[in-house]
């Protein structure tokens, strides 16, 4: 129970027995004789000024009994734990825990099935290999056990106190603690504050007292019983800080009219919260508190809200009082849909993924009637449920949704099923060093996920992360490992009902934007003196110079050429003249030391003397000239030749220097030149050419989605600044392309942004900073060319576009990813020399590329068309594509693929927007969801697209725009959500529109590929 002021009587009323206690804390848990089905619960308290009205009332609901499943145990238990977490147990029940017969602990299950249970395997003498056993045990009827084997696990890691720590605070967050260890706690004042044994690796500790601003903190991990008494390091000690503007509550939304309950979260334990309501905006709202911080986010207010209501927090804490953003109260929507479940459920199943969901919803899961997991769905319209108990074969599993006390009509029931073949996981790389979640695929929906170090250092195999997944792809948090040791590589394993199946290892590489050692940089500037331009690029004379950026000690190295694009040359606040060709220095030296020579060329004499752009392709050429003669010359030079490889040749080009590179390769492949370019990558192109196609080979596009030149859009097929995106729609392939939310043009050179932020000054205040600008660029471009040009074909992963490492966490990047050998399934209608299609003319969107039949149906279509991307303002793709949206969950999209066969190890391509303007169907920064369907004739297999990837709603105000990125969805993955699906009969793929009511969308190749 929450909520409680201190000191306060309680009184508990079930059914029309009543209990009652003087409760000294904020919360408390009240022991009552077995709960009876249909009971109604609720209490109040007086804190000396009389009672408050009753809480709302609460059912007691059915359980299984007995019950049929046995709760999950912790993967790993070592020999010497004193505690034991156990979850996946019915409410309210007793869990009692086993060694060798004995019982060694029990402890009741809180409302989410999870209890932390104090257990004495001292009898076992620490020696590892017994079996530990747990059961739950509802109304008397004792369940199955579960059962792990207790290992040794050797060392203690060192605790790390969180950050911040406030004073009055009266919990410590601590992470790398040894689950199953006592915790204890000191001040440097020279006190205790107390200790406990901690299930997890990362928890909340409730201390003695409150905390002191200005004093310092630490915490040890430690066992106090024989025989394995043993204490480790203390952490580092922790400041206690005064309270300030970072205790500011947040009130998490939606909120509807009708609801009862609002969620806070960043609420910290000493703390109290005073709720203000007012009936509008400006009017002055009524105060409800203050109430002390409880341990749940749900706040119960004792009345219904009304819509247009203003709900504001304060937490008030040592003193320091801050408020919440206003929150105002929605109206409900004109019907609550009801949730949609997506078969295969197994039995033993741990979670289920609820969809079609409207945010704000609480929803319920049932499993014959009886409730077995509840999560409130925030802002999301799909989630994962976590069930108490465990699914079990044979019952029929449903769910619904209520907004405002407005309850769903249940979904449709979908039978759990005998758990089969247990499918092998396999990890979606790359896995780099510092990374803190990894990708694993093929996991059958339900099953407990696991990640365990790897490598020939690590044996035994370390736990290193494990969750419960409700999808056939998950994230799987993982820690880092204690002590000295890399990681090498990780390993998944999943478990099913006692069963394991694990995957193959995947190696661990250094992260792209990592330092690999202490290697010395040396920049010299070259000039190559004066060169004569032919006829064909502008026929004058440029003085050829650049920055050259190599490793202190010879050996060749592939080069990397750097071409920047148009820029005055001057500063345009000083007129001091500025050198462009030396603003991308901090990705040069970043490839130097990842093994490259980097050249970056001054291409402003180009610039001078074609500033009008009277003939742009000129320009082009003329840059492309630069650049092979400054090839040529480098192979010569005194310098750059004893550490230059020209059979390994790389380029990257900036604004109109982005389309001179890719230029450079066509007039490279079309006009025999010989050089050896295995990369190119264009950052921020232009479109001064709109008739060249990139040749065959690799090729990488990036482009920020608030760019300047995102502002306005050619017509199809003609030539301007604003269309450098559709470089990627017409090059050949293998090509990339990432559209990269909060960033724009100039910041790519740090030369630009400090010379004036010429024609971007207005975007400053909404984008990205210009150090996350470079992050991402010395990311993606030496991950590109570990592959391209050093032969680690484990980077191009990260051209896939589902993974990337920890270090770009919180940039949003979105992609476009197209190789050789792709199957299109649908085009819709452009030419494709690759794949030997000829342009539909007119567009059919009925026939697919594979001369098959597309269908669109279902009473909530709105939408399905033919779309010239060219035609749509707001669309800067040269592309035909299809039109989709839908008003429902009745709607769909299918395409005949007349039994076309495939490995596991494929992937389905989905290359897909939001359509912009629909702020109907699409809602304002919110990405869209669909189920996608194989079917073989006789059985389906669906995936959920979100747990792949997102379609997201374009980025910003003045520069939005409807961009495709391709959503690849792994072949493994359907074969876990449904093992009965053949592969080598594949007859539809089929888009289903009932995970999210309402949405607009954009699509356009449709492929399978690797």
């Amino acid at each position: 129970m929450d909520g409680i002021v201190p000191g306060a009587l309680v009184e508990l009323q079930v059914g029309t027995a009543v209990t009652s206690a003087v409760v000294a804390s904020g919360g408390h848990t009240f022991t009552v004789p077995p709960l009876v089905p249909g009971e109604i619960v609720r209490a109040r308290q007086d804190d000396g000024s009389g009672f408050t009205p009753f809480s709302d009332t609460v059912t007691v609901e059915d359980a299984f009994v007995p019950p049929q499943a046995e709760p999950t145990l912790p993967e790993e238990i070592n020999v010497c734990s004193q505690c034991v977490l156990v979850t996946h147990a019915t409410p309210g029940a007793l869990v009692e825990v086993f060694a060798e017969g004995a019982q060694v602990g029990a402890a009741f299950a809180n409302r989410h099935g999870t209890v932390c249970v104090g257990v004495d395997l001292t009898e076992l003498h620490g020696k590892p290999g017994t079996k530990l056993q747990a059961r739950q045990v509802v109304c008397g009827a004792a369940g199955p056990f579960a059962e792990r084997t207790l290992i040794a696990q050797e060392g203690m890691p060192k605790p790390v106190v969180g950050s911040p720590v406030f004073g009055c605070q009266s919990v410590v967050p601590v992470t790398n603690a040894r689950a199953g260890a006592l915790l204890r706690f000191e001040s440097d004042s020279g006190d205790s504050l107390g200790q406990l044994c901690s299930c997890w690796t990362s928890v909340n500790v409730r201390v003695i007292r409150a905390l002191v601003t200005g004093e310092h903190v630490r915490a040890q991990s430690f066992y106090d019983r024989d025989p394995c008494v043993a204490t480790g390091l203390w952490s580092d000690w922790r400041l206690v800080e005064q309270p300030d503007d970072r205790i500011k509550p947040e009130i998490r939304e939606v909120v509807y009219e009708g609801d009862q309950t609002i969620r806070v979260s960043n609420q910290i334990q000493g703390a109290t919260l005073t709720v203000l309501i007012a009936d509008v905006s400006g009017d002055m709202p009524e105060e409800f508190g203050p109430r002390p911080v409880g341990a749940e986010e749900e706040i119960s207010l004792g009345a219904e809200l009304k819509t247009g209501n203003e709900i504001v927090v304060v937490q008030r804490l040592c003193g320091v009082s801050v408020a919440s953003d206003p929150v105002v109260v929605a109206l409900l929507p004109p019907e609550v849909l009801a949730p949609v479940l997506i078969p295969p459920m197994f039995h033993c199943g741990n979670a289920v993924q609820v969809s079609n969901l409207h945010p704000g919803a609480l929803v319920r899961v049932f499993m014959d009637g009886v409730p077995v997991g509840v999560r409130w769905a925030g802002l999301n319209h799909s989630i994962p449920v976590p069930v108490s108990p465990h699914l079990a074969a044979g019952r029929k599993v449903t769910a619904t949704q209520t907004l405002g006390g407005k309850e769903s009509l249940p979904s449709e029931p979908v039978e759990v099923q005998e758990l089969g073949r247990l499918q092998r996981p396999r990890i979606i790389g790359p896995v780099a060093d510092g990374d803190r979640e990894i990708w694993v695929s093929g996991v059958m929906p339900g099953a407990r996920v696991s990640i365990r170090s790897g490598g020939i250092l690590q044996n035994p195999r370390i736990l290193i992360g494990e969750m419960d997944a409700a999808e056939p792809v998950v994230r799987v948090p993982i820690d880092g490992i204690a002590g000295a040791q890399p990681l090498l590589a990780a390993v998944p394993q999943v478990r099913f009902c006692g069963r394991t199946a694990t995957g193959d290892e995947e190696p661990v590489i250094l992260s792209p934007l990592a330092i690999p050692g202490n290697i010395e940089v040396v920049e010299e500037e070259i000039d190559f003196g004066n060169f004569n331009l032919p006829a064909s690029a502008g026929g004058f004379s440029m003085q050829l110079r650049g920055h050259l950026y190599r490793r202190k000690a010879e050996g060749h190295a592939p080069l990397v050429v750097i071409a920047h694009g148009f820029h005055s040359g001057f500063n345009t606040t000083t007129g001091d003249p500025i050198d462009s060709a030396a603003g991308y220095g901090y990705l040069a030296r970043h490839l130097v030391k990842w093994g490259m020579t980097v050249f970056s060329v001054d291409l402003q004499p180009v610039n001078d003397a074609l500033v009008s752009f009277s003939d742009p392709p000129l320009s082009h050429r003329a840059r492309a000239e630069a650049i092979f003669r400054s090839i040529a010359l480098l192979q010569v030079h005194p310098l750059s030749e004893p550490v230059t490889d020209a059979s390994r040749i790389g380029l990257v080009g900036h604004s109109m220097g982005a389309e001179a590179v890719a230029f450079a390769q066509v007039m490279n492949a079309d006009e025999g030149r010989g050089i050896s370019i295995l990369g190119v990558v264009s950052i921020a192109p232009t479109n001064w050419i709109p008739d060249f196609v990139y040749p065959a080979g690799k090729y990488m596009e990036l482009f920020g989605a608030i760019d300047q030149l995102t502002g306005s859009i050619p017509p199809a097929g003609q030539a301007g600044p604003y269309g450098g995106l559709r470089l990627y729609d017409r090059a050949e392939r293998e090509k990339t392309f990432f559209w990269l939310h909060g960033m724009r043009h100039n910041p790519f050179n740090s030369e630009w942004v400090g010379a004036g932020d010429f024609a971007e000054e207005h975007l400053a205040d909404i984008s990205r900073s210009e150090g996350e600008h470079q992050r991402a660029a010395k990311f993606l471009v030496n991950a590109f060319f570990q592959d391209a040009l050093m032969g680690r074909p484990q980077y191009g992963g990260y051209m896939h576009g589902i993974v990337f490492p920890h270090a770009l966490a919180g940039l949003p990047i979105h992609t476009s990813h197209s190789e050789p050998g792709v199957v299109v399934i649908d085009n819709f209608g452009d030419k494709d020399d690759q794949a030997g299609l000829a342009a539909e003319t007119p567009s059919d969107r009925a026939a697919n590329s594979l001369a098959q039949v597309n269908d669109a149906a279902g009473g909530a279509l709105a939408e399905w068309s033919d779309q010239p991307l060219t035609d749509l303002d707001n669309a800067p793709h040269e592309s035909f594509g299809t039109r989709l949206a839908w008003d429902g969950p009745d709607a769909r999209f299918a395409a005949t693929l007349n039994g076309l066969a495939f490995g596991a190890d494929k992937v389905l391509s989905l290359r897909l927007a939001q359509f912009y303007e629909d702020s109907d169907r699409n809602a304002a920064a919110t990405p869209t969801d669909m189920f996608v369907s194989l079917e073989d004739g006789n059985q389906t297999a669906t995936l959920r697209l979100g747990c792949v990837s997102t379609v997201p709603f374009p980025d910003a105000s003045s520069r939005v725009n409807t961009t495709l990125r391709s959503v690849r969805l792994p072949f493994d993955a359907f074969s876990a959500a449904n093992p009965a699906l053949d592969r080598n009969a594949l007859q539809r793929v089929t888009l289903r529109f009932d995970a999210k009511p309402k949405g607009h969308i954009l699509g356009d190749d449709f492929e399978i590929g690797d």
